[in-house]
């Protein structure tokens, strides 16, 4: 879809280099990262909240692995030559992965 990739670059420019941001990344997620997401927004501690929440969005989801995952794999030629077109590797490289 044309003008998803070029927002998704608006906004990596943006909030990527914002200093007191906290960075999370999908790959890197856990109970403890969810407490200290938690901490940062200035919410109460709990665990029971926190282990809920890291079990019911990634414990079933079909991509997370804790790693890096392959989903260059599921792009069709069309849409990885978009993506090598317009900003792909700047949007990966804003966001810590290359």
């Amino acid at each position: 879809n044309k003008g998803f990739l070029e927002e998704m670059l608006r906004w990596a420019r943006v909030w990527c280099n914002w200093k007191p941001s906290l960075r999370v990344r999908f790959e890197g997620m856990s109970v403890s990262r969810l407490e200290q997401i938690a901490k940062y927004l200035d919410l109460p501690s709990d665990r029971e909240r926190d282990e809920r929440i890291f079990i019911e969005v990634y414990g079933h989801g079909r991509t997370y692995t804790g790693n890096h995952s392959k989903w260059e794999e599921y792009f069709g030629p069309t849409s990885l030559q978009y993506w090598n077109e317009n900003g792909g590797s700047e949007l990966l490289k804003l966001m810590g992965y290359k």
